[in-house]
């Protein structure tokens, strides 16, 4: 059985390696290492694009892109991770059986399901898991 475990990309003003970083994913490959044939996946790497939609344009003229405050890191809501079709290509080269999808917080659910969703189009019959604090 080949199992892919994934962090999906985020979108938001900003970006912490320390809060996304795929921790929980890496202990449970090591733990099921000797069980199937894992990989981790951090679809999050390579990529910082503004995103197609920003989910808060009411904010906009509290968040001005000419501001050098410390607000100034609310400028642009971006997405930092791979898009969707570079999502698809991993999914099909990978041919994974099982496809767990980290969701550690509320605010990036909405991006783990764009991968489950994702898996499901490009791969019939794969079994999908969200795992993590908010799944």
């Amino acid at each position: 059985m080949k199992v892919l475990l994934v962090q999906p990309p985020i979108e938001d003003f900003y970006a912490t390696r320390v809060r996304n970083y795929p921790l929980g994913l890496l202990y449970l490959a090591t733990k099921v290492k000797d069980l199937c044939d894992v990989k981790v996946v951090d679809l999050r790497k390579g990529r910082v694009q503004e995103a197609s939609e920003n989910p808060f344009p009411e904010l906009s003229e509290h968040f001005r892109k000419e501001s050098h405050t410390p607000f100034s890191l609310f400028k642009t809501y971006k997405r930092y991770g791979l898009n969707i079709k570079e999502i698809e290509r991993i999914i099909m080269a990978e041919n994974p059986d099982v496809l767990c999808v980290s969701s550690l917080f509320s605010a990036y659910v909405r991006e783990a399901q764009e991968v489950a969703r994702c898996a499901k189009e490009v791969k019939e019959g794969i079994v999908t898991v969200l795992g993590g604090h908010h799944a």
